[in-house]
């Protein structure tokens, strides 16, 4: 079935997917948001890849160079990832529980460390490499200060 001026409208409004289960429909027209979506990493695995290539990113470039010119025996780096700051499954990850850390060494750019990350819509917690483990912890909470 195809309704020119139906899709016409519909692609006006910026609908750009439309899908009917069973005909004769029911009436009732079910609405969703573009936007990120897709499996959910629960054990933070795309974490210290996508880490290595973020910080290696040429936008900081700055960053590792400050660090550089510091001479400090450990450079650690604090990463606040916002909405879309992150491909999905990291963002995903870093929005839920963080029941699990990664497993995986991080492929860290010299002269970087250690990195501290937390996402801006965490319940609360981040992650963080020391330089030898991976480690939840806690950004709210007793004995922690605004």
């Amino acid at each position: 079935m195809h309704d020119a001026v139906l899709f016409q409208e519909l692609e006006s409004l910026g609908i750009t997917d439309a899908l009917c289960y069973r005909l004769p429909g029911t009436g009732k027209i079910h609405l969703t948001m573009q936007g990120r979506g897709g499996p959910v990493d629960k054990r933070g695995s795309s974490v210290p890849v996508w880490i290595g290539t973020f910080l290696r990113d040429p936008a900081r470039q700055d960053v590792l160079s400050k660090l550089e010119r510091s001479v400090a025996a450990d450079c650690h780096v604090f990463v606040f990832v916002g909405y879309g700051g992150a491909p999905w499954l990291v963002e995903s990850y870093l929005a839920g529980e963080l029941a699990h850390v990664p497993n995986q060494v991080p492929d860290l750019p010299p002269p970087v460390t250690g990195v501290w990350i937390v996402s801006l819509l965490s319940r609360g917690k981040g992650i963080r490499w020391n330089g030898t483990t991976w480690q939840a912890f806690h950004t709210r909470g007793e004995g922690i200060g605004d």
